[in-house]
């Protein structure tokens, strides 16, 4: 190992400079660099800088230099990607919606889902990867929620609105991206709601079903884009969507990754609301159940 090492020491330390060209500059700019970007996030390149310090601890220049820009990397990535939630809500009308990644599981975790809107009193649920959901599981919601309307969707996918579903529009392609679009009636105000669903292949350039799914939600005046967009918040491909939507990146309570099992790793799901709306927190948990944390955000009309 030592003489490997020593013999590619150029080499390791060009791929590392490189990793870091490709976080903060080139992204996902290009579809040949996009699977490098996805599978190299700061928190992997913080810990190759540690790893390389340690490697090269007899060179003090080496050393120093790999120290300090993982340490620079560590606050970079601290700042950026944990977030401490508002305290003070009492002063906010508030809606409340939850979206979740069940991750195909045989059975829907009703006892999980249940408890989770009898606490948070959600006005919007969607579920995506509902493989096995049941007609019998969806009557059941319907059933312990008198006033919601739940609905089992095309693609895999599930809608609850504390209201009415008025209509849903679905579109589907090929081993590229999902969605459905949701026309509902919630405390007799109109909603549009989108959920998507883009595929985790890596092999597909992710630029192309975004910005379809961006262009959709801009022509018909989504209020709530949520979904598992299988591509990370850095991406440069997200950078239209700040220009009508605000994403609850920043208003995280803890880490903003969602994925895997806790980790933070990579904010793959996401909730981008009409600028019209205010974002006040997004909240999330972690259930063995999904790989995937279930997301919890609040929000309200500016």
């Amino acid at each position: 190992m030592k003489t490997f090492l020593n013999k590619y020491k150029a080499y390791i330390l060009g791929m590392y400079a490189f990793l870091i060209l490709l976080h903060f500059v080139l992204k996902d700019s290009f579809f040949f660099l996009s699977i490098l970007f996805y599978a190299t996030p700061l928190i992997l390149i913080i810990i190759l800088g540690f790893f390389l310090a340690w490697v090269y601890r007899k060179n003090r220049i080496t050393l120093l230099a790999m120290l300090g820009l993982s340490l620079f990397f560590s606050f970079q990535w601290f700042s950026n990607y944990y977030y401490f939630a508002e305290k003070n809500l009492k002063s906010y009308k508030t809606s409340t919606l939850i979206f979740w990644n069940v991750a195909k599981k045989p059975e829907l975790q009703l006892d999980i889902l249940i408890s989770e809107i009898e606490k948070s009193s959600a006005s919007i649920i969607a579920l995506v990867e509902t493989r096995h959901l049941k007609n019998s599981e969806v009557k059941i919601l319907n059933k312990k929620f008198p006033d919601y309307n739940f609905k089992r969707l095309e693609d895999e996918m599930l809608i609850g609105v504390k209201g009415k579903i008025d209509s849903v529009y679905n579109k589907y392609v090929e081993d590229s991206y999902k969605f459905n679009y949701i026309n509902a009636t919630i405390n007799n105000t109109k909603a549009k709601i989108l959920i998507a669903d883009v595929s985790a292949n890596i092999f597909i350039n992710k630029e192309k079903p975004l910005h379809e799914i961006l262009s959709f939600a801009e022509a018909n005046t989504v209020d709530v884009i949520v979904g598992d967009f299988n591509t990370p918040f850095e991406s440069v491909h997200f950078k239209n969507y700040r220009l009508h939507y605000t994403s609850l990146h920043n208003f995280s309570d803890g880490f903003t990754a969602t994925w895997p099992f806790g980790v933070p790793l990579l904010e793959l799901d996401q909730i981008w609301l009409n600028k019209k709306y205010k974002p006040i927190v997004l909240k999330k948990e972690q259930y063995l159940e999904s790989d995937h944390k279930l997301l919890i955000a609040k929000y309200g009309l500016k």
